[in-house]
């Protein structure tokens, strides 16, 4: 309950700066889709060993993550695997073969694609081809590009040409995650300077940073810093034009939803320009986090921020019209729990 009275007390302050349009409702609509298949899945609650590199258990040990589909009881003999993100919070994959001295007598190499596909646009995506006669065990690793569900296909060839190919799909996920939708120039500055303290947790593990910027060219997207993403379902031509915010954030919200479902557990950090509070209601409320997994952090816009309020307050009985704002009619704003 103190959570959300200070959040609360934060939209009060900024919806008394801008023009009360910009908490007006958003009409329904319809998200955008991922990929071929559904991300809504949970699996069972099952005790498996826990990673060797790390001792922190492998995502697919974690009962509220939806669980990778083995193909081995699907598949055709010797084709079957398992694949899985071989650590929470990092973006290793192992690729797991079910019979691999038998794969050999058919085929001499794999290749594994990742993709992410939104709304019918492919935005991420990695290979690797894998040569069995190498290994030395049943297993090989790749990194995903990023977090979230990728549809994973593993093409099977013997002297370059394709003998079959097999699919599924693959959750990478993670523990926390930071968000960040951006609107002008200050507050990208205070967010950047603080990444070094943000993109770790206490273990050293990664947080996850997604950045989607009003003004996209105040970055070299080529060059983020470790841990930092781009907004995933975006390509990096969308990325780094600059368009409709409000289209990007909508899409956004789209991404935040699928990393929740994913993961139930995970904590999000929303960092924002103070005048857009409207987009912890966009991408955390919308979307059924609950108020105890975010957080909010109101990035100010320095003099911009300063002359809203002084041009709402400056010679008046603050108190006095800040409560008769709030009294009014359009005071537009609502809890998460709504």
């Amino acid at each position: 309950m103190k959570r959300i009275l200070s959040v609360v007390l934060a939209l009060v302050l900024v919806a008394a700066l801008i023009p009360a349009g910009a908490f007006a409702d958003e009409p329904v609509r319809e998200a955008g889709s991922f990929n071929s298949v559904s991300t809504t899945a949970s699996a069972p609650n099952v005790q498996v060993p826990e990673d060797e590199r790390t001792g922190k258990p492998s995502v697919e040990s974690t009962a509220t993550v939806q669980k990778t589909s083995p193909l081995a009881a699907s598949a055709t003999a010797p084709y079957g695997f398992t694949i899985k993100q071989t650590t929470m919070n990092y973006t290793d994959i192992t690729v797991t073969f079910d019979d691999l001295s038998n794969l050999k007598k058919t085929v001499d190499s794999v290749e594994a694609v990742l993709t992410m596909t939104y709304m019918g646009t492919l935005t991420q995506s990695a290979s690797k081809t894998q040569k069995l006669s190498s290994l030395s065990s049943d297993s090989f690793t790749m990194k995903a590009p990023t977090y979230g569900t990728f549809d994973v296909e593993l093409i099977f060839t013997k002297n370059g040409k394709k003998i079959t190919s097999e699919t599924t799909t693959i959750n990478v996920n993670a523990e926390e995650y930071n968000i960040a939708p951006i609107v002008a120039t200050f507050p990208v500055v205070f967010f950047s300077l603080s990444l070094p303290q943000i993109t770790t947790n206490a273990e050293g593990d990664p947080i996850p940073t997604f950045v989607s910027l009003q003004r996209p060219d105040a970055y070299n997207w080529d060059k983020l810093p470790e841990n930092v993403y781009w907004q995933p379902n975006l390509t990096k031509a969308q990325v780094e034009k600059q368009t409709s915010f409000d289209t990007k954030t909508t899409k956004f919200s789209d991404y935040v939803r699928m990393l929740y479902q994913n993961n139930p557990q995970a904590k999000f950090n929303l960092y924002v320009n103070d005048a857009y509070p409207k987009y912890m209601l966009r991408l955390l409320c919308a979307n059924g986090i609950p108020e105890d997994q975010f957080t909010l952090t109101l990035l100010t816009d320095g003099s911009g921020t300063y002359s809203h309020f002084n041009s709402v307050f400056a010679g008046t009985d603050a108190q006095t019209k800040y409560d008769a704002m709030k009294a009014g009619p359009n005071w537009h704003f609502r809890e998460c729990a709504e």
